[in-house]
């Protein structure tokens, strides 16, 4: 038997034998292939949700939306904007854009086009005038 002497966490020195050394190898192997169990099965979820996804693209299936939006629909939103503000001579986009940045939790990036979407469609429906 070969005996090795090696420093432990509390500088104490600790005489490894051949099958300290073993059983320090074999603990090694087994956490290397949880490890490797545990990526194996990490691939495998990846994997089952792209086939679901093209599953559904194939079959036509549109993805369900996980969020709802924390506001009402633009129309209603742009419809209040234009009452709140009471411009005499009309309000523009971007005041309105304003106004729902203020108060609602938009999306910052997104609230110019749609604020102004939403006033093309309500001058379509004929719920307001363009001025």
């Amino acid at each position: 038997k070969k005996r090795v002497w090696v420093e432990s966490d509390a500088g104490r020195l600790k005489r490894r034998t051949a099958e300290n050394i073993a059983m320090a190898r074999a603990s090694l192997q087994e956490a290397e292939e949880e490890a490797a169990q545990e990526r194996l099965e990490e691939v495998r979820q990846r994997f089952a949700k792209q086939e679901e996804a093209a599953r559904r693209r194939a079959s036509g299936e549109r993805p369900k939306r996980e969020t709802r939006a924390s506001h009402p629909p633009y129309n209603e939103l742009v419809c209040r904007a234009v009452y709140d503000l009471k411009e005499s001579s009309g309000s523009s986009v971007q005041a309105v854009a304003k106004w729902l940045r203020m108060r609602y939790p938009v999306n910052e990036n997104k609230v110019r086009t749609s604020a102004q979407t939403a006033l093309k469609k309500c001058v379509a429906e004929g719920s307001m005038t363009k001025i």
